[in-house]
């Protein structure tokens, strides 16, 4: 019989990266080729290409630790509703395979965030007329 109870917590800190949202093709391109597992979904023209067929906006970050670039990501970005999908094909791309690096892009992604907004009473009163006439 294994003995399965662990003896300690296990915590995990994410390793401290900071994001930079990169907007020059020429350096995302080149600096995305260094990546071991560098992938052409994870490329500028991909980005551009599903923007222009599908409506998936770009969001193009690099990680930095402050000494070298350690992860990029492309994320496509758009509306489905009322929530914000975001998907990330064959990404992020990373310096090595280390769970700690994984969980700082994980952890913090830099998504810029956008303010929250309330719907107006416009919005509720169209709701507020489906409910009279149910019933």
């Amino acid at each position: 019989m294994y003995d399965l109870s662990v003896s300690e917590p296990i915590r995990e800190v994410p390793m401290p990266l900071t994001a930079e949202v990169m907007t020059d093709r020429d350096r995302w391109n080149a600096a995305a080729a260094q990546f071991p597992d560098a992938h052409i979904l994870q490329s500028w023209e991909w980005g551009e290409f599903k923007h222009a067929t599908t409506g998936w906006k770009p969001l193009r970050l690099a990680y930095s630790d402050g000494a070298s670039l350690r992860a990029m990501i492309s994320i496509g970005v758009r509306r489905a509703g009322p929530v914000k999908v975001m998907y990330a094909p064959r990404g992020p791309l990373l310096a090595d395979v280390s769970m700690d690096l994984a969980h700082g892009v994980l952890a913090e992604p830099g998504v810029p965030r956008t303010p929250r907004t309330r719907r107006g009473p416009q919005d509720r009163s169209r709701y507020r007329a489906v409910d009279r006439h149910a019933g």
